[in-house]
């Protein structure tokens, strides 16, 4: 992940920053948060693309962070832009959407979707989940929240075999982080602690057999193990 402040100025811009705009690069995938007067001109002098943008998402309705949206879908069009975008903002976000593209003789080549996120809604990215939460200010305003989804992490071969895994399925279950061990009986228990006693079963199956053999009764000692006058009560 890449977060890229575009514009950090409030109400206008100065010399040296512009007004409100945060990039979050995932992959392909650009999330725009709050798209200010200029937004575009600070992607150019960026590393990234205003043309990899697929959502925006507008807090609220004062100019600095929505006026750089129909500047830059023009521009997006003119590049021969065809996937769709995606603007989430507070009620009324369909409205000023739709006056915004409207305004002088332009039409977008492309859809451009306005969807109201409330405070409590969500949306899911697949492989992340934005949620919306209300925000305190002189106007309807929402903060959002990017959360990534768990991921498995990154299986190390070398590791396993200094740890002395045997090639093989448990390979793929260690993989997978998350496993269910028979003799625990536990779910979703990481990997390496949830399969321990399995491991230990398939590679020292002859200590198994050795430990497995003269189990006696619970509570019960062999005859050259009793104190003298014991006796048993069983």
């Amino acid at each position: 992940m890449q977060i890229v402040f575009l514009g950090t100025s409030g109400s206008w811009p100065t010399p040296r920053r512009n007004v409100s705009a945060v990039a979050v690069k995932r992959g392909p995938e650009v999330l725009l948060f709050d798209c200010g007067e200029g937004t575009q001109r600070q992607f150019m002098l960026s590393k990234l693309s205003f043309m990899q943008v697929s959502r925006v998402f507008v807090s609220h309705f004062h100019g600095d962070h929505f006026l750089g949206l129909p500047g830059m879908v023009q521009s997006m069009s003119m590049n021969g832009r065809e996937a769709p975008l995606d603007v989430y903002g507070p009620r009324g976000i369909e409205r000023l959407v739709g006056e915004l593209l409207a305004l002088g003789y332009f039409t977008p080549g492309f859809a451009v979707r306005a969807k109201e996120l409330p405070p409590g809604g969500e949306i899911d990215g697949g492989e992340y989940v934005v949620r919306a939460f209300e925000a305190v200010h002189t106007v309807p305003c929402v903060s959002f929240v990017l959360e990534e989804k768990t991921r498995p992490g990154r299986f190390s071969v070398d590791r396993a075999e200094a740890l002395g895994v045997p090639s093989g399925p448990l390979y793929s279950r260690l993989q997978a982080a998350a496993t269910r061990c028979p003799m625990r009986r536990c779910s979703r228990w990481p990997a390496m602690r949830t399969c321990s006693s399995t491991m230990r079963r398939q590679m020292r199956p002859s200590r198994r057999r050795r430990i497995g053999t003269g189990i006696r009764p619970r509570g019960r000692r062999p005859n050259s193990q009793r104190r003298p006058g014991s006796a048993s009560l069983s």
